[in-house]
């Protein structure tokens, strides 16, 4: 539900065409599990799962962490963006607030683009010293790199996955109010929350940031604990609890 580069408020016609079919299977689903709270909601709005029990479940996400919290770059604060390189993830806003406004703190691009001509079109018109596209790496090599990630998604995401990811590696993160990235973002503990719509909020993050580079370590502690609610163990437990209340709602 993202078009012309907004959010759509409302299913077009087509939209609803093509998920009409569903909506009515989805009258005969005993129960539905969402990654996100705002996903559930969306459907419900729609009239999906209608009579269907409820939950939210957040993605696992299986992460090996093979530095550990305070051992980043220090002769510099390098922050990271790390993802598909497309409009709707907010690639532009980020590197227009750093080619303009800090110019002296470092941005490393991380990932690929499928439309080839606008990854050029991209690199040809930021063209910085502290901006760097590093194409695709792995995750212990990215997070060994950076020491915040900034995640301006412009579409509503579902849950957010790159956000728990940085996170188990004790890297806060600064993220868009979009979708579900508010679920998994506890303001100034694990990251910090900004509206994508009001540029000077992000520009006041990364000042705040800069200009107390130690906040990052002193963070780290916060940010593990909360990618530990989204390891594997915890996340296959929560649906095994689930399947106990369904089976157990039948056998009454």
């Amino acid at each position: 539900m993202f078009s012309r580069g907004n959010n759509c408020l409302n299913q077009c016609f087509s939209c609803k065409l093509y998920s009409y079919l569903y909506k009515l299977n989805s009258r005969n689903v005993d129960a539905v599990v969402s990654i996100s709270d705002h996903i559930l909601k969306k459907h419900l709005r729609f009239d999906f799962f209608c009579r269907s029990r409820r939950y939210v479940i957040g993605n696992p996400v299986i992460c090996d962490p093979k530095i550990k919290p305070g051992k980043h770059n220090k002769k510099k604060l390098v922050f990271g963006f790390v993802g598909a390189i497309t409009k709707e993830k907010g690639i532009e806003l980020v590197l227009d607030v750093f080619l303009k406004f800090f110019k002296d703190i470092h941005l490393n691009i991380y990932g690929r683009s499928q439309d080839r001509l606008y990854m050029e079109d991209l690199k040809d018109k930021y063209i910085s010293d502290n901006i760097k596209f590093m194409g695709f790496k792995k995750q212990e090599e990215i997070y060994n790199e950076i020491d915040v990630l900034v995640v301006p998604s412009l579409w509503d995401e579902p849950f957010g996955r790159v956000i728990i990811e940085a996170n188990s590696y004790g890297i806060p993160v600064i993220a868009s109010n979009r979708g579900g990235i508010p679920e998994i973002i506890e303001d100034n503990r694990n990251g910090f929350i900004f509206d994508p719509d009001n540029t000077s909020e992000l520009i006041d993050v990364i000042k705040r940031i800069s200009s107390y580079p130690g906040i990052t370590e002193k963070m780290s502690d916060d940010c593990i604990g909360m990618a530990k609610q989204y390891s594997a163990n915890k996340i296959s437990s929560d649906y095994i609890e689930i399947y106990n209340d369904i089976i157990n709602n039948y056998k009454k």
